[in-house]
């Protein structure tokens, strides 16, 4: 836009870039935003805030209430017993899908390291007692999830393998990549890296080797080390080194973390896009093919019913509304959350600081209205999805057919798989090089047509001189 309508940046050589408002490299993004379905992104939206306050104030916020509790009953025990209880109840933790390893890290690490020091450890030896616990914690929940959850569950429910998407190519690449034996990169990263419950839970459903998982995963010391620690240094809650080394410790086991989890979706991507045709050639998941086949119908449904252009212009705006408030209820509730709730650290007691009362971490006013910001968007969504399946479901038993612009085409359903990604930011990229290419071999074509037309005047002149 700059190059085109004003003197700045080089010029535009191209009659193509001449005709479009922006560059050519920017078109391949504009069309994608053109022709996104912003029904399923403003849906989306109000998901991501829910999350997004589930994990301030849940995880943030009542779990220190919660830890802070634990910490009060477990005095009374001895560490062999505090032991035994958070070991349990770690395991516990691990059943639960939407739970993340870290905060179990933690909490390990601020209540062992607390019971050990109450016994005379040092710093250091609480740390490392927190560590193996977290480490023990870790390898049964493998075997929970592994065995218990994934390969009965999954051996015994079509519909669980079908949500899991067993016969995807993503997941096939996956488990090409977790059947190699010992240890690699790209399968350290895929169990170190990716969610703890459903990456176990997948490697059950896929049948892969227990001990060959349990192998894989023993590199996830990385992370619990630092996050252990940071627990211990955290319950201490003093100034100087403990008061900087609990931050810093945690700031590097998220890192340590996500690391990992970026270069699993990276070798998935790549083991799908290069073994695309063998991992399409293999055999399929056929009880799963055929609950697709029956569910076929109400997705496309689900699909058409809640495209942008099938929504009513009352539900559009209630899309739109509900995405504003629960986003600007978030976002000011992470830069202003004391004025919403009482500032509770893990050290602190229910009595002293809350008066006995867990209800007195809400501030009135503003603690309320943040509250019935987040809960609109949560309500709208139970209601919506509830009223979308129930149209559904009145159509499927009405028997009503799909008209033929309605059914949803594979290809509108862009990005729809990983590989499908990879390979559209492959050839887009492949795309760009090609026009970068054009444009250089012929910027360089008329600077060597301008080169040798200058050799020959500078030759005929001094013919013409002699």
């Amino acid at each position: 836009l700059v190059r085109k309508h004003t003197f700045l940046g080089k010029s535009l050589s191209n009659a193509e870039e001449r005709k479009l408002k922006f560059k050519v490299e920017a078109q391949p993004l504009l069309n994608s935003i053109r022709s996104m379905e912003y029904g399923s992104v403003l849906y989306k939206v109000i998901w991501v805030g829910i999350f997004w306050f589930l994990c301030i104030v849940g995880i943030g916020r009542m779990a220190n209430v919660f830890l802070s509790w634990l910490n009060e009953i477990l005095t009374q025990y001895t560490l062999l017993e505090t032991v035994a209880i958070i070991t349990a109840a770690g395991v516990g933790m691990f059943a639960l899908p939407p739970m993340p390893g870290l905060p179990i890290y933690l909490t390990v690490g601020l209540i062992i390291s607390r019971s050990a020091e109450l016994e005379g450890f040092s710093f250091a030896a609480a740390g490392w007692i927190s560590v193996g616990v977290c480490s023990l914690i870790k390898m049964l929940a493998i075997c929970m999830q592994t065995k218990v959850i994934g390969t009965w569950l999954g051996s015994r429910s079509a519909y669980v393998r079908s949500v899991c998407q067993v016969n995807s190519v993503e997941l096939r690449a996956m488990k090409k990549i977790m059947e190699v034996p010992g240890w690699s990169i790209p399968k350290v990263a895929v169990l170190v890296g990716g969610p703890d419950w459903p990456t176990s839970v997948l490697t059950g459903i896929m049948r892969l080797k227990l001990r060959q998982m349990l192998l894989g995963s023993l590199p996830v010391l990385v992370t619990i080390i630092p996050v252990s620690f940071a627990g211990a240094a955290l319950l201490k809650n003093e100034e100087g080194i403990f008061g900087a080394l609990g931050p810093l410790l945690l700031s590097v086991g998220v890192v340590v973390q996500l690391t990992p989890f970026f270069i699993a979706i990276h070798y998935i991507a790549k083991a799908a896009v290069e073994n695309e045709e063998e991992l399409a050639n293999e055999e399929l998941d056929e009880e799963v093919e055929v609950y697709n086949r029956k569910t076929e119908k109400k997705r496309e449904w689900s699909y058409v019913l809640n495209k942008w252009e099938n929504l009513s212009t009352i539900v559009r705006c209630f899309h739109v509304f509900m995405a504003v408030v629960g986003t600007t209820g978030n976002l000011t509730l992470f830069v202003y959350g004391d004025l919403a709730f009482e500032k509770f650290d893990v050290t602190d007691t229910i009595d002293d600081k809350l008066g006995g009362n867990v209800a007195n971490l809400i501030k009135d006013p503003f603690g309320y209205i943040f509250l019935a910001m987040v809960g609109a968007p949560m309500l709208y969504v139970f209601l919506f999805g509830q009223v979308q399946a129930f149209r559904v479901r009145k159509r499927l038993e009405d028997n009503v057919k799909l008209s033929e612009e309605d059914i949803p085409a594979l290809q509108d359903l862009r990005f729809s798989s990983l590989a499908q990604f990879t390979t559209q930011v492959r050839e887009t990229r492949l795309n760009n090089l090609r026009h970068r290419l054009r444009n250089f071999t012929a910027t360089t074509g008329r600077r060597s047509l301008r080169r040798s037309i200058g050799r020959l005047r500078r030759r005929s002149s001094k013919r013409k001189s002699a």
